[in-house]
């Protein structure tokens, strides 16, 4: 009898331990079917995608034109900002549109050479590109522009884009706390940077503190401030009177349009005082 008892308590305690790796071992072929699957999946949606996509280029490019082609290049990319602040890092962002679901658009082989140029035109027209100030992107010599801005030296695809003509919402900001002179030194040299843009573009000052956002100045600051930023009048009324719309932003709130009629320190100490000393402000962002 006790034998018996014995070899039913055994039987009882070792079924789950059983029943466990059984479905352990379902489970994990279950996973490698998968696995496998999926292998296979993406094998056949590249081989057969790449034909596909060509097709449909070649007869977008051929049928459509180019304001509907933009149209439908729209629906396909994103509308995004980008904060920049030294040349490695403008290619992080380049490469990282790669890696979302629109990525057959930005590698070859799916598209014609011409139509990919014109989603990279487009593509820099829809997005914000924010340039941070000194001391990020020039290591410690202020006078040079930063180094943020040599993408629009590249369009980095190899497309042969002009990026400087479609470039066309640009932030440059100021950080309005320590080095001020420095930081200031680098505004002027990346706005005559901008000169260079086609025309119809977006360029906003933004005066903002990377580190403290929230960061507010007195009055008798304020004025301080401006007399360091008078540097920077004489290219914001050449970007002025070269087509583009120059704009004043002050902590992710966009201020007034910059008129040359108005470009004095007068006038800017008694617009930027109040946004500037108001300590309940809550920062915005582009």
């Amino acid at each position: 009898m006790r034998h018996v008892e014995t070899s039913l308590l055994e039987s009882a305690t070792s079924h789950p331990l059983e029943n466990f790796q059984i479905k352990f071992d379902d489970a994990f072929m279950l996973h490698e079917a998968a696995k496998k699957l999926d292998e296979e999946l993406s094998t056949y949606i590249v081989t057969h995608a790449k034909a596909e996509c060509m097709t449909l280029s070649k007869m977008v490019q051929s049928k459509l034109p180019r304001e509907l082609r933009d149209m439908v290049y729209a629906h396909l990319l994103p509308r995004e900002t980008y904060s920049l602040w030294h040349f490695a890092h403008d290619r992080q962002w380049l490469k990282s549109l790669q890696k979302t679901s629109r990525d057959h658009v930005f590698m070859g082989g799916y598209l014609l050479f011409d139509t990919m140029k014109e989603i990279g035109e487009l593509w820099y027209e829809r997005s914000t590109f924010v340039v941070l100030g000194f001391p990020l992107g020039r290591g410690s010599d202020p006078k040079p522009a930063s180094e943020a801005l040599d993408f629009l030296e590249d369009d980095g695809w190899g497309l042969d884009i002009n990026v400087h003509q479609h470039v066309k919402h640009i932030y440059i900001r100021l950080d309005y706390m320590g080095n001020v002179h420095d930081n200031v030194d680098q505004l002027k040299a990346n706005l005559r940077k901008l000169t260079s843009l086609g025309a119809n573009v977006r360029v906003v000052l933004q005066l903002q503190c990377t580190y403290s956002p929230t960061k507010t100045l007195t009055g008798q600051q304020v004025v301080e401030l401006v007399k360091k930023l008078r540097i920077v009048f004489p290219v914001l009324e050449e970007l002025v009177k070269g087509g583009k719309r120059v704009m004043v932003n002050v902590k992710g709130y966009n201020l007034f349009d910059v008129k040359v009629e108005k470009l004095n320190a007068q006038s800017w100490i008694s617009r930027l005082t109040k946004v500037l000393s108001d300590k309940g402000l809550i920062v915005q962002q582009p």
